[in-house]
């Protein structure tokens, strides 16, 4: 009885430690060196949480919530973060929500999204993001909620959005937004036919009604 329980302890003991994803990591790791955090909320963003992030559905990473040992939410909002967003971030492929909202973060949002394509909530919203909406986000079939509202977005809403059929949530209020609404949002089932709105400052779609003030 006492060899068994001494190989069983051996046994143990030779097993390798649970580790995250290695996807789940270069994500992780590449995200903190391009967000600036100066009021240290992010203390605990280590390389060593970022080797091991997940056990199960309990995760030691503030911000991460897991499922089955993978990244699935990843929220930090309202943290005063600086800096960009990583384009290594489409690494986190089992990723479901994004909620970066709610920061200063600049720079444009990374077309590199498009690769995770279980994504289903993107809030990027109260930030200083520039540049256009990529199009390349229509990849992420299974998008439903759309939130950019309080950036410094300009060029057009790309018409490819109107490709998202799981779309409910649509936000780009204020920002500085030009041309049409699309006619792929606009002639939707169930949305506000829309004249053109130059510039274009105020767009909401919720709940499949698409409307403007």
């Amino acid at each position: 009885m006492g060899l068994l329980v001494i190989l069983l302890l051996l046994t143990c003991a030779a097993l390798p430690l649970a580790s995250s994803d290695p996807n789940d990591e270069a994500c992780l790791t590449h995200l903190s060196r391009t967000l600036r955090d100066p009021l240290n909320n992010l203390r605990n963003w280590t390389r060593s949480t970022f080797a091991n992030p997940c056990s199960g559905f309990t995760s030691y990473l503030p911000g991460a919530t897991c499922n089955n040992g993978r990244i699935y939410k990843l929220s930090l909002t309202n943290l005063s973060l600086q800096g960009s967003i990583s384009p290594f971030l489409s690494n986190c492929t089992n990723l479901q929500s994004l909620d970066l909202s709610s920061n200063s973060i600049s720079g444009p949002i990374p077309e590199d999204l498009q690769y995770l394509v279980n994504l289903a909530v993107l809030n990027l919203s109260a930030n200083r993001l520039e540049g256009e909406i990529p199009p390349q986000i229509t990849f992420c079939a299974y998008l439903n909620v759309i939130d950019l509202h309080d950036n410094l977005l300009t060029g057009q809403i790309p018409q490819q959005l109107g490709r998202l059929a799981r779309l409910s949530a649509f936000d780009v209020s204020y920002n500085k937004l030009s041309g049409p609404i699309p006619a792929s949002l606009g002639n939707r089932s169930g949305f506000c036919r829309s004249s053109m709105l130059l510039p274009l400052k105020e767009i909401r779609v919720f709940m499949d009604t698409l409307c403007h003030q």
